[in-house]
């Protein structure tokens, strides 16, 4: 009994080999004869496939084996999908396999993993799934939090081994950037998915959160807006967070101004409500605090002008991972709190200007953002990534 080509090791499950006519092997799952004899038709042979755990790495290019390297993506809720675009392009653009595991449904680690609850596995099934599918991987895929049991668990056996990249989305890291330090000292390879964290953590590298342009296109196509109104969208989760009472405020003074713009602020919806809410918008007005996230960009991906701010050091950062000189490169509109009311006038009389800045965000998403760029970004950082010297765990 051997393991399948590049799937040697002990957390790979063996399958039977069979030799082809021509002479190569292949590889076929134990059977087992259930009956054998003769009829009007000549000589017939019925095997029943022995019953197997599910493959460890299976994909549709590679079926029960994998040719390249794999890659583990762990996420909490709020950031799940973005593990799932990630697999769903490493699969289609590389021979990586790619998994996108997330603590809430449709994954089958489920929250109460994370909560560590009791949920009668008595016979730990689920944890030994997770634990040979991390022990598998080349690459384990982080996001944010590192509290993780299997990590725990795993540890002396993922040390000097396994390539671990702790990717980091917001308040957590702008809190507490020594916690980055502690992952770069254990050999962890630390990315960011917003230019501003890198005022926090300059030796970091930026990898773009992916924005499913296929879906965005298929599924949320804009109106024909009436001429009678003019539509400014606010998504928001932490109001402290986006500076959402000074955008109300700003957003009052437009509207005491102009009796056309509606103001439409939103928050504690799903993803899918929101990038509909956000179709509909003449405009999106993101942010006053820390620059754009996630929300930007699939405005932008949409081709709807975008409104942001940030601090001059933030603005900084942004400019020079884009490459730009001034504002006026970024693909989002910069305002202030005092120039945030005369650009939603002037993106309201101006349709050409609307239309000027909506082709410069899209064209931005699609070099920075879709799901091939982000992957040729992130095989990058995983091929050059070294396995970490510690696996650290917060416990918390």
């Amino acid at each position: 009994m051997r393991s399948p080509p590049g799937g040697a090791g002990p957390h790979h499950r063996p399958l039977r080999g069979r030799q082809t006519q021509a002479g190569e092997e292949t590889w076929m799952p134990d059977t087992e004869l259930v009956r054998e004899g003769d009829n009007e038709h000549g000589h017939f042979r019925i095997e029943r496939c022995m019953p197997v755990a599910a493959p460890l790495n299976p994909t549709f290019r590679t079926g029960l084996h994998r040719t390249g390297p794999c890659a583990v993506n762990v996420s909490s809720r709020n950031i799940c999908e973005i593990g799932s675009m990630l697999a769903e392009g490493f699969l289609r653009y590389t021979n990586w396999s790619y998994w996108g595991v997330m603590t809430a449904d449709p994954s089958w680690l489920l929250e109460r993993h994370f909560w560590k609850l009791d949920y009668k596995d008595v016979s730990g099934r689920e944890y030994r799934m997770l634990d040979d599918l991390i022990l598998s991987a080349d690459v384990l895929h982080l996001n944010s939090i590192r509290c993780w049991e299997f990590l725990k668990r795993l540890g002396p056996d993922l040390e000097n081994r396994t390539k671990i990249v702790m990717h980091h989305h917001g308040a957590n890291l702008r809190e507490e950037p020594q916690i980055a330090e502690e992952e770069r000292d254990a050999g962890w390879e630390v990315v960011v998915s917003t230019p501003d964290l890198l005022r926090v953590v300059p030796w970091a590298e930026w990898l773009p959160s992916p924005i499913d342009l296929e879906e965005i296109d298929g599924n949320y196509p804009q109106w024909e807006k009436p001429e009678c109104e003019f539509v400014v969208g606010h998504g928001y989760t932490v109001p402290e967070n986006k500076g959402t009472y000074d955008i109300m405020h700003i957003m009052e003074h437009c509207k005491r101004r102009d009796k056309t713009v509606r103001f439409v602020p939103w928050s504690g919806i799903g993803k899918r409500q929101s990038l509909w809410l956000i179709s509909q918008c003449d405009v999106y007005f993101a942010t006053l605090l820390y620059g754009p996230g996630v929300a930007t960009m699939e405005a932008l991906a949409m081709g709807v002008p975008v409104l942001a701010s940030c601090t001059e050091e933030e603005l900084e950062h942004q400019m020079a991972v884009l490459g730009v000189q001034t504002p006026d490169g970024l693909p989002w509109i910069y305002c202030t709190r005092e120039t945030a009311g005369e650009w939603v006038e002037q993106l309201r009389t101006d349709p050409e200007l609307r239309r000027v800045w909506g082709l410069k965000g899209r064209r931005y998403v699609e070099e920075f953002h879709s799901i091939p760029a982000v992957v040729a970004r992130a095989k990058a950082i995983y091929e050059r990534t070294q396995p970490c010297r510690e696996v650290l765990y917060s416990g918390e």
